[in-house]
């Protein structure tokens, strides 16, 4: 999961490696030696999300967009069944959101499922497929989106 609060929360004192270390071991810090076959691991997602360069700069002192691909590399570590992204792209610009959620379509193509929560339309994956619209608390419709003709069949709950 990656949320803001998380984001908020995290170790200040941790560098690129050792916050996406910390995510074999479910902690908002490092504090376990990391196996041999993890260390590989989080170089290929140092490479894939193109974070080979700041792997040892404090997490904080990045741009945050890049603390966001940060999170989510440790998000991805453990290769779960289900990513849920919370307002992953609170706070990023247009061009930072951009950029992480053409990696997030990315990994869709990998067959990650994935529970994303936004509250603008420009600000989400091409990935997604379905859509769950709310308002106060309430669900107000539930969509398909039929990516081939660019339209969205609507059924809406009254």
């Amino acid at each position: 999961m990656i949320s803001p609060e998380m984001h908020w929360y995290f170790d200040t004192n941790a560098t690129v490696w050792h916050t996406i270390a910390s995510g074999f071991y479910d902690s908002n810090g490092w504090f376990i030696d990391v196996k041999f076959h993890e260390k590989l691991q989080i170089e290929e997602l140092l490479e894939f999300f193109d974070l080979r360069d700041v792997k040892d700069r404090i997490l904080h002192t990045l741009p945050l967009g890049k603390q966001r691909l940060a999170l989510l590399a440790r998000t991805i570590v453990k290769n779960p069944p289900l990513l849920v992204l919370d307002e992953p792209c609170q706070g990023l610009d247009s061009d930072q959101t951009q950029y992480f959620n053409d990696v997030v379509d990315e990994l869709a193509h990998y067959g990650k499922t994935l529970i994303y929560v936004g509250h603008y339309e420009s600000q989400l994956p091409q990935c997604i497929d379905h859509r769950i619209v709310l308002e106060h608390g309430e669900v107000k419709a539930i969509e398909d989106i039929v990516l081939n003709d660019k339209k969205i069949k609507e059924s809406v709950i009254a």
